[in-house]
């Protein structure tokens, strides 16, 4: 590669567990850690600068033929992505850099595999375009076993249209010229009890301010009346993100006054930590790149039906 090019590859039979699966009697298989990143040829992780991971998805539910190759009626069940990092995973040199790229379940914990996987994923080679050539390779690394693993479960969640359009280029417009700012937001009813104690999102820093997970409902809080819709361009209504940060907050602050003997308190759960960003001494091209933090989430018990 030498700059600003893209790259792209996936395969079938991710971590080769196709046959290790079709073993009948050999009991439940389940992975305990996992991991992803660009890597020079001694075996050197490589990360941004100069090479950023769009995605990288292991998944028995999407296909490269199709991209959606199976998913339940009711967007809970079917659809998995066993395993999954974006450029925003990498963290801060002070917080471990690439090594962030690999993750592993907490001790006795695993993802149990059921069934054989693809992966696909992009590269991108950020320098500018004529840079010296760099030759780099994908590595992936699972560590699995068949002793038994109290089994994790991952919940994918995202703001999508009714058409199960997940992006929001679909929806935004954005004008160089008179940029504007967006609020839109989605809700749901959990299918079962689960504890939730590790969380995060998934996005492109560069182009979001915030994001939150609230447990209370959009008519609770008023967000019709208050922004039009799911998806409201706030410039146009007047606002931007911090005002309307402030009205979702009252309305949050009303309903926690209202609330007698909730099972679920009205709760701002969770939220983007604004600290997310690194200076690469040397590098010309960006002043910052976006880095991983952890969100700003306690651990949240939740029912059924909530």
């Amino acid at each position: 590669s030498r700059g600003a090019s893209w790259h792209s590859a996936g395969w079938r039979d991710a971590g080769r567990f196709g046959a290790a699966l079709a073993e009948p009697t050999a009991g439940p298989l389940s992975v305990s850690a996992y991991g992803f990143r660009p890597v020079a040829a001694d075996g050197t992780p490589i990360g941004l600068p100069p090479v950023h991971i769009h995605h990288m998805h292991v998944t028995s539910s999407q296909s490269l033929a199709r991209q959606w190759l199976r998913r339940s009626s009711d967007g809970f069940g079917l659809y998995a992505v066993e395993f999954d990092l974006h450029g925003d995973r990498q963290c801060a040199s002070s917080s471990g850099g690439m090594n962030c790229t690999v993750r592993a379940f907490p001790a006795g914990y695993g993802m149990h595999i059921t069934d054989p996987m693809e992966t696909f994923f992009d590269l991108a080679d950020v320098r500018p375009a004529g840079s010296p050539p760099l030759t780099f390779y994908a590595e992936h690394a699972y560590r699995w076993t068949r002793a038994p693993r109290r089994r994790v479960g991952k919940l994918l969640t995202m703001i999508s249209t009714g058409t199960f359009k997940p992006h929001d280029d679909y929806l935004l417009h954005f004008d160089a010229a008179r940029p504007s700012e967006y609020l839109y937001w989605q809700e749901g009813r959990w299918p079962a009890n689960v504890s939730l104690v590790h969380l995060y999102w998934h996005t492109h820093h560069a182009y979001v301010d915030d994001l939150w997970a609230v447990s209370a409902g959009a008519a609770s809080l008023r967000l019709r009346q208050l922004f039009g819709g799911m998806f409201s361009n706030l410039t146009a209504l007047g606002l931007d993100v911090r005002s309307a940060q402030r009205l979702i907050l009252a309305q949050l602050s009303r309903a926690q006054s209202e609330c007698v003997a909730c099972a679920s308190p009205p709760l701002l759960r969770c939220s983007l930590d604004p600290d997310r960003w690194e200076a690469v001494e040397g590098d010309a091209a960006r002043s910052h790149y976006s880095r991983y933090r952890a969100p700003h989430c306690p651990e949240w018990d939740v029912v059924a039906g909530e």
